[in-house]
């Protein structure tokens, strides 16, 4: 719910938090990285993730491209 929180932010203030983009594309890879396998929790950081990318605040994600295609990090362990 907090990155969905976030991107609404971005979306209002992205002027304000535009020098903390790369600092906030680093915290969402480490919620993928870290998120439990659960469906639900993963499909809505990855909703999130998605309006992200639909800001102008894609471009701290470029440095973590290589870490986002991981398929661990993208889709998880397939636990679930």
């Amino acid at each position: 719910k907090t990155v969905s929180f976030l991107t609404y932010l971005l979306r209002s203030f992205f002027e304000q938090i535009r020098p903390h983009q790369e600092l906030i594309a680093g915290s969402v890879v480490h919620l993928l990285k870290t998120c439990p396998d659960s469906v639900s929790i993963r499909k809505e950081l990855l909703v999130g993730v998605r309006h992200i990318m639909a800001t102008e605040f894609r471009s701290g994600f470029f440095s973590y491209v290589p870490v986002l295609l991981e398929e661990e990090v993208l889709v998880g362990t397939g636990r679930a």
